[in-house]
């Protein structure tokens, strides 16, 4: 297992997962996806380095999009929710950009119920 070999707390695990969790829903293998990019934000959590904060939320925004394919609006929102309150207090580059992303993406969760 990675964390074994780089560390629990290792964000480039983190960012590992992302990157595998993207790969596996571009397969259509949103369980997969779903299970990676929570063991992303996990990470994240248990390390919460302001650094990582824009990372944390794009984390979010892919495991939301994960449970929304898998018809999990009510955590898909969740997710959204938490990444929107990231990146705006994120300021970052790219944050305004992920705070659009997240509202666009809560916004569609919405119409789906």
């Amino acid at each position: 297992r990675l964390e074994s070999t780089l560390g629990s707390g290792d964000q480039r695990c983190a960012r590992f997962y992302t990157l595998l969790g993207n790969i596996h829903f571009d397969m259509q293998d949103y369980k997969e996806a779903e299970e990676l990019h929570q063991r992303a934000i996990d990470i994240y959590k248990v390390n919460p380095d302001p650094s990582n904060r824009p990372m944390q939320a794009v984390a979010l925004c892919c495991l939301g999009n994960a449970q929304q394919r898998l018809k999990q609006l009510d955590k898909a929102a969740i997710s959204y929710d938490e990444a929107e309150r990231i990146t705006r207090a994120s300021k970052g580059v790219g944050s305004e950009l992920w705070t659009g992303l997240a509202m666009g993406n809560r916004g569609l969760v919405m119409m789906e119920k």
